[in-house]
This record gives structure tokens, C-alpha cells and sequence, in this order.
């Protein structure tokens, strides 16, 4: 529960999950198994999702030392299922994915006391771009019979997230979020203004600038105040105009004054400059 000016405002989540691995030894290093899991979150837009994978292990140490010391590289290979409960930023309300897994994981246990740790990386199978990297490491030292010192960190870098809802999405959020090549993309007007969305969109394209003058659109919007604009209360149009203008020159790879033709020209001058600067 969260006190406000209004008044309180009460949040609450519901995570629940399942899962399971068997494992069958192969050898004194080899391993094969199956995983299985299911989950459910309302935090993270997932009402169900159902993971089936097999797995394979190998282990650098002989299994037989496994209570003293143990260096695992697991990888496996899964399909997953997933139905959310709100739309996601990708428009989806379920998909089926397939992904790969691949961790590192090492544990020592000496009487000075114990060492962990573990790298797992993981990918999309049709996707590279959607991945996730995560490490944990973690240290006990024995200082006295009684008293131990434990020391443990955790680092992740995750880009997988294709399950946030859409309402809850910035518009930075959802650019970032755009598979991009191959594809025309007619952004908001207020997207200029966030410049990791724009380094995102001229990673794999062409960012064209549609040159209007402020007349020209003082007369296609008329009434402004009723469009929806992203601007400060007290900000004229002309204001605003200006105060894009600057952006959108900033980050055009290609201008096209637009005042006096039609949209049939505009289409081929854009053809054309796309073509000589490629």
C-alpha cells in the first residue's frame, strides 16, 4: 500500500510457477535430461506460460567430486508458449517462440568455505536481438568456527522482454522495442525528441524528414488543442513547430521540401534520394 495526496493506493502481484528437470548420467562428465516448467505473473503480463525443453551437461570434474567441486556447462534448446493478459508492445495477445540456453555454472567447497557461481546466456532462435545475459557469483569464508562472511553480486543485461503490455509502453519503449530492418516506419512526432530512439531507428535505415512549412499545417490541423500533441499547456503551434524543426534536421538523413507537390512526387523524390545515397 502506497500513501498519496488522494489517498492510499493498494498494489498487489500474483506469481506462481512450476518446474521440474530430470537428468540422466550419460558418464562421469556427460548428462542428458528434460526441462519443464509453467508460469504465471501478473507483474510480468504473462497468464500462462508453458516451456518444454531437453538438455544436455557437461561437467569438467568427475561427477564422483561433485560435493567438493563442480564446473557444469549446461545447454538446452526449448519451445515456449506464452498467453498474456493485456496486449504487448508487439501487439500480441500469445505466441510461440523457440529459444536456446546456454550456462556456465561453478561451485567449490573447501573447509576455508565456499565459491559460486554462474554465467547463463540465452537467445531467441528467430531473433538474436532478443537476448538476455546474466551472471551471479558468490563467496562464504569460514573466519571462525561459528562466524562466516558471505559476499555474492549479480549483473543482467536483458533484451527479451516481449511481454510488457502495451499500456504501460513509452513511446521510446515501443521504438526501441521495432525490429526495424526492412521495414517504413511512420513514427509520432514526439519520437524526435528521444535521441536513443532515433540511433535505434538509424541503425538499420534511413530516417527521412518530410519538410511541410508551418502554414501548410496550421491549415491540415486547424484545431490543435483537440489533436493530441505531446507539448508543454503554454506552447504555441508555431512554438512547437520551431522546437521540432531543430530535431528533425538534427537527425534526418534525407530532407524533402514538400510545399507544392503531391504525394506522388514526394514518393518518387524519396525513391530517388534513397537510391543515390545508397
Amino acid at each position: 500500500m502506497y500513501q498519496t495526496s488522494v489517498g492510499p493506493v493498494t498494489a498487489s502481484t500474483d506469481t506462481e510457477s512450476l518446474s521440474s528437470l530430470y537428468v540422466l548420467s550419460l558418464s562421469g562428465h556427460w548428462s542428458a535430461g528434460a526441462w519443464f516448467s509453467v508460469y504465471s505473473s501478473s507483474y510480468a503480463n504473462i497468464d500462462l506460460a508453458v516451456n518444454p525443453a531437453p538438455a544436455v551437461e557437461y561437467n569438467y570434474f568427475d561427477y564422483a567430486e561433485s560435493t567438493r567441486k563442480q564446473l557444469r556447462f549446461l545447454y538446452r534448446i526449448g519451445y515456449t508458449f506464452s498467453r498474456y493478459h493485456e496486449v504487448t508492445i508487439y501487439d500480441k495477445m500469445q505466441e510461440s517462440i523457440l529459444t536456446q540456453t546456454l550456462s556456465v555454472t561453478l561451485e567449490v567447497k573447501q573447509p576455508w568455505g565456499n565459491v559460486s557461481s554462474s554465467l547463463s546466456g540465452s537467445t531467441f532462435l528467430t531473433d538474436f536481438s532478443k537476448n538476455r545475459l546474466e551472471l551471479w557469483a558468490g563467496l562464504s569464508l569460514h573466519v571462525i568456527r561459528g562466524l562466516a562472511i558471505d559476499v555474492s553480486g549479480r549483473y543482467s543485461r536483458i533484451h527479451d522482454q516481449i511481454s510488457l503490455p502495451k499500456s504501460a509502453a513509452s513511446e521510446e519503449d515501443i521504438l526501441l522495442g521495432l525490429s526495424i530492418k526492412n521495414h517504413v516506419i511512420a513514427t509520432g512526432g514526439s519520437a524526435v525528441y528521444s535521441d536513443r530512439a532515433m540511433t535505434h531507428l538509424k541503425s538499420e535505415g534511413v530516417l527521412i524528414f518530410l519538410d511541410v512549412d508551418l502554414a501548410t499545417l496550421m491549415l491540415r490541423v486547424r484545431d490543435f488543442s483537440t489533436r493530441g500533441l505531446a507539448r508543454r499547456p503554454d506552447q504555441s503551434f508555431a512554438s512547437l513547430f520551431d522546437e521540432r524543426l531543430v530535431l528533425y534536421t538534427k537527425h534526418a538523413d534525407i530532407a524533402i521540401k514538400c510545399d507544392g507537390i503531391t504525394q506522388e512526387q514526394v514518393c518518387e523524390r524519396i525513391i530517388e534520394e534513397v537510391r543515390d545515397k545508397s
